[in-house]
């Protein structure tokens, strides 16, 4: 493993789909109010652009596009991005357009959505990253749906599912559509699965777990050589000294908060948009197979 979590937030790069490793980039957007729920639901959303939004009008946890994950606010603090149930809400801004018929993110969103969503499964920062109401069709149906009265919105809430910001009671969003939620799950537990190391069927857990034990036989041995990359083993290296050293008795650091990454390379959108009636209806009128716009 390649990333640490300091002070909520993810510092290296999570793994994704076929053995692929994507980048945590920092888009700090405060100010931080702590979450009030501790096991918050997954929430996800669709920019409605091109490229990625720098700066979110309505930050969310999360953004996913341009092959990278980007962190607004640390985990533990609540997103802003619907009407009354931040504080109940992990949210995930996915670069691209809903659609009302079934779709998957564009490639470079999807991978790094779905690393991001095995995290959040597996460390238990949601409730769950792989289930949704099994008689709510893929689909959206009993059109429309960026209306406050629609029955998602009602139905299941707040169960143990991943929702929609077309589903949260309050929102009149239709976002993110028809999303393959199945396809999505799929994908994530592909990288869930356990792995096989020196003939064991070993879980992520289970791997950082022995990378947290070496890092700290790594201190014992040789205090000076501390591990260069961020991940379970230099955690396990740095615990080790924390204890060695009794460096618990002496004043707690202060809280880490990233610099902003840079955007070489990344396309930009100035804005996100969550569409609402108007797009409902625009993307109905061709079809449902094209996004809406800005």
């Amino acid at each position: 493993m390649t990333y640490e979590i300091i002070n909520g937030w993810i510092v290296g790069k999570l793994p994704g789909p076929n053995g692929d490793l994507i980048p945590v980039k920092h888009f700090p957007q405060g100010p931080y109010e702590r979450r009030q729920r501790n096991n918050p639901l997954l929430c996800l959303h669709t920019t409605e652009t091109d490229g990625y939004v720098e700066d979110l009008r309505f930050p969310t946890e999360f953004q996913v596009g341009e092959d990278v994950i980007g962190q607004h606010r640390p985990l533990w603090a609540r997103g802003a991005a619907v009407d009354e149930h931040d504080h109940d809400l992990l949210q995930i801004e996915i670069v691209g357009f809903s659609k009302l018929d079934r779709w998957l993110p564009k490639p470079s969103s999807l991978p790094p959505l779905v690393a991001l969503m095995a995290l959040l499964h597996r460390r238990g920062f949601v409730v769950t990253a792989l289930r949704r109401p099994t008689r709510w069709p893929v689909p959206l149906d009993r059109l429309p749906a960026a209306v406050d009265t629609y029955y998602r919105r009602l139905e299941v809430w707040d169960h143990a599912f991943v929702y929609g910001h077309v589903e949260i009671p309050g929102d009149e969003h239709w976002d993110p559509g028809s999303l393959d939620h199945p396809a999505l799950f799929s994908i994530v537990r592909d990288v869930l699965a356990p792995k096989e190391v020196d003939g064991e069927m070993l879980s992520d857990n289970q791997l950082e777990g022995i990378q947290f034990a070496n890092g700290m036989r790594r201190y014992l041995d040789s205090p000076d050589n501390e591990p260069a990359e961020p991940g379970p083993h230099r955690q396990g290296f740095r615990f080790a000294e924390r204890i060695t050293t009794h460096i618990e008795g002496e004043p707690p650091p202060a809280a880490f908060e990233p610099s902003r990454s840079p955007t070489e390379g990344m396309q930009l959108s100035p804005d996100e948009k969550h569409p609402g009636r108007e797009e409902e209806e625009e993307t109905q009128s061709r079809g449902g197979s094209e996004g809406s716009s800005d």
